[in-house]
């Protein structure tokens, strides 16, 4: 989705690699634009959480191995 600014009531905007003018969509399509890229920022924001989980966890887990390793089992 990419804004052209040329003149205030030209202003257009590409969708799925078509150009439309701005002025043409409704509001249903607009709100619906807006949720589209909301949703694709959480989505990348969500995976990027999740990376950063993985790293937590593998960090944490080798963290309890080296201190089990410090002790003694009981069995």
């Amino acid at each position: 989705m990419i804004i052209n600014n040329k003149q205030e009531e030209n202003k257009s905007i590409v969708i799925n690699d078509k150009k439309y003018y701005e002025k043409d969509l409704n509001e249903n399509m607009r709100n619906s634009l807006i949720a589209l890229s909301t949703q694709r920022t959480n989505k990348a924001r969500l995976q990027i959480d999740v990376n950063n989980a993985d790293i937590l966890i593998v960090h944490h887990a080798k963290v309890v191995d080296d201190e089990l390793a410090k002790i003694k089992s009981i069995d």
